[in-house]
């Protein structure tokens, strides 16, 4: 019969079971670990089998280089240089002080060409050497 008073249930074994519990936990903990090194293991080499980065991603990076820097704000500069030049590509002003050569924008002087054709050449270009081509 059944202990009626409230007793120690001995039908379930504590010991095993708590005995289970921490080897199951052990057995988690080196199974991560075995994961774990495998992983590294594999990442470190197929890192070494990886052909370098081209170097025009390395041109995508942003950096800011060592030492003090001339510009404090180089977008701003470069919208502020462009702007000049369009400025100049756009409008019309006298190069010479004699007023005999004036600048024009280039949409008029598309027009220009377009409407009289590119004047005749008088003589041949001279031939120039290819741009890989050292002089000796």
């Amino acid at each position: 019969m059944a202990d009626q008073g409230g007793g120690v249930d001995r039908e379930l074994n504590y010991k095993g079971i708590f005995g289970f519990l921490i080897a199951l936990v052990v057995l988690l903990a080196v199974v991560f670990l075995v994961v774990w090194g495998v992983s590294a293991w594999q990442k470190t080499r197929l890192a070494r089998q990886d052909a370098p980065p081209p170097v025009l991603a390395e041109a995508r990076t942003k950096s800011v280089p060592a030492g003090p820097l001339l510009q404090s704000d180089p977008e701003r500069d470069l919208k502020t240089l462009r702007a000049g030049e369009d400025a100049v590509l756009a409008g019309w002003s006298w190069i010479d002080a004699s007023r005999t050569r004036a600048r024009i924008p280039v949409d008029r002087a598309i027009e220009i060409v377009a409407a009289r054709g590119f004047p005749p050449r008088t003589a041949a270009p001279a031939e120039s050497a290819p741009a890989n081509e050292v002089k000796k």
